[in-house]
């Protein structure tokens, strides 16, 4: 129980972070360019289709993910009354990459409680409120009115280096991300290991809407050491760097 309860809570952690206001978290979404907004389709409400903004400090809208269909980052917010899930909380990467490549599902509480039986009671009390739209800086051109924003998970959100530590590349990489006023574009918000501050093996773009930020590998001092890779994968990079 203990265990599933402190999976749950680094998740919702991670689900309720990803486009909120820096709070030493990131910068604020880029605001939204007269061609960004001309370019976006037209998404009309209708019964079929709930008009969501698009993950990740996208500009257009979208129609929300339903019951059952995959929800996340670059995929989409779900329905009002379902919510983004994994569909299991036995290991806490897998739920990082099924977060980032969009694998997880739009789902009732009730089906949740059909994974985690315990968890139901936890996630009533995480969810009684709203997030706040994310913040932007000053925009060039007015954006289209939408709807109250569901959470938008991005997993790339990365706590502040400690200043205790002492500095390393990665850390100083980071910090130069987050003194900034907002992110750009498939930004690339460093990874560092929290321990020794050196760069994670695994690094990856932020996602743009619904745009997927790609993700390659690294060495300790943050050096490509292969191109772009699929999946994501630690392990993936740990045989490229013979870890």
């Amino acid at each position: 129980m203990k265990f599933f309860i402190l999976t749950i809570s680094v998740y919702m952690a991670l689900f309720y972070n990803c486009n909120a206001a820096p709070r030493g978290g990131l910068p604020k979404c880029a605001s939204c360019k007269k061609e960004d907004i001309a370019a976006c389709p037209l998404i009309e409400e209708t019964e079929d289709c709930e008009p969501v903004p698009e993950p990740s400090c996208g500009c257009c809208m979208m129609c929300a993910r339903k019951r059952g269909e995959n929800c996340g980052v670059a995929t989409g917010f779900c329905k009002k009354g379902l919510y983004c899930m994994p569909r299991s909380f036995e290991d806490l990467y897998d739920i990082y990459m099924d977060t980032y490549y969009g694998q997880l599902l739009c789902m009732t509480l009730e089906d949740l409680s059909e994974i985690i039986p315990e968890v139901l009671d936890f996630v009533n009390q995480t969810t009684t409120e709203e997030p706040e739209e994310p913040d932007r800086v000053p925009m060039e051109a007015e954006a289209p009115v939408v709807p109250s924003i569901r959470p938008v998970i991005q997993p790339n959100k990365i706590p502040s280096p400690p200043h205790s530590r002492a500095r390393t590349p990665c850390f100083d990489h980071l910090e130069d991300i987050l003194s900034r006023d907002y992110t750009e574009k498939h930004e690339w918000v460093p990874e560092c290991d929290r321990r020794t501050g050196l760069y994670q093996p695994v690094q990856c773009e932020l996602s743009y809407g619904l745009e997927r930020g790609r993700c390659w590998c690294v060495d300790s001092r943050g050096a490509a050491v292969s191109g772009f890779i699929k999946s994501g994968s630690l392990s993936e990079c740990n045989r490229t760097l013979n870890i």
